[in-house]
């Protein structure tokens, strides 16, 4: 990334955007140094079904959240080269892999906890299932449950439950009607919430299932094209993330609750 920033490129890089604080910081004082744009790709913010989520929260067309539950299952992922998705010292494992895409919509929705609190299964992966608890301000309760030591057969699984004053609204990646809302008396709807895009004759198909990685795409295009800064998912906000993900470790390692 820095060897880019210096070439004067734009860069578009894939989460997380680093293992350690230190790093992180190196890479957005770089960018700065060198006037480029800098945006990590935590696609769930730009997913559909989060963005609807995010569209209702800030619209409080629900009223007030009053919690949320995040979910993301995922087969173990022996598909890496040399299977350095396994080895956390490259890959910082589950936990800064998988889970730090719910932690980061999380924030992204809720701003920065005040607690958190996590527990991780002890399997023949370290910290390969993650369960934290969150406190954020106005009394809102999260949960965030990731985890990439299902079996090879266990279709990849995300979604939320979360609960507003005025209703509730669940996403299930693995239902056909992925989004619904629930209001009391109400008739159940369900939102289309689905990007399509036809292909060209070029490439052939139809990549509608990109989704979000399309959007996320567009957003960093657009931000160039346009030269403005890519604040939906900044180096910042990233950097933010991973340093909320590092304090689940800091609750799995010593068991306790950690005050931020």
């Amino acid at each position: 990334m820095i060897k880019a920033a210096e070439a004067g490129k734009n860069i578009l890089c894939e989460k997380p955007i680093a293992l350690t604080i230190e790093d992180a910081d190196e890479m957005i004082e770089v960018a700065d140094k060198f006037k480029v744009k800098l945006m990590i790709a935590q696609v769930i913010r730009f997913w559909p079904e989060y963005v609807k989520l995010k569209e209702i929260f800030d619209n409080k067309s629900l009223g007030k959240m009053t919690s949320i539950s995040c979910v993301r299952l995922s087969q173990t992922p022996t598909w890496a080269w040399d299977k350095w998705l396994l080895d956390s010292k490259r890959s910082g494992g589950a936990l800064i892999d998988l889970h730090i895409h719910d932690t980061d919509f999380l924030l992204y929705l809720l701003g920065k906890p005040l607690s958190l609190l996590s527990v991780a299964s002890k399997s023949f992966l370290k910290y390969s299932h993650v369960f934290t608890t969150f406190l954020f301000s106005d009394d809102v309760v999260a949960s965030a449950e990731g985890g990439w030591d299902m079996p090879d057969n266990f279709p990849f699984t995300m979604g939320f439950t979360a609960n507003f004053e005025d209703g509730a609204v669940e996403f299930n990646s693995r239902y056909q009607k992925s989004l619904a809302i629930y209001q009391s008396k109400k008739e159940v709807e369900y939102p289309e919430v689905k990007i399509e895009l036809q292909a060209s004759a070029e490439t052939g198909g139809n990549i509608a299932d990109l989704g979000g990685y399309f959007s996320e795409i567009k957003y960093f295009v657009d931000c160039v094209e346009n030269d403005r800064m890519p604040a939906l998912a900044s180096g910042e906000s990233a950097r933010d993330s991973l340093k909320v993900v590092l304090a689940e470790l800091e609750s799995i390692k010593s068991g306790k609750l950690i005050k931020l």
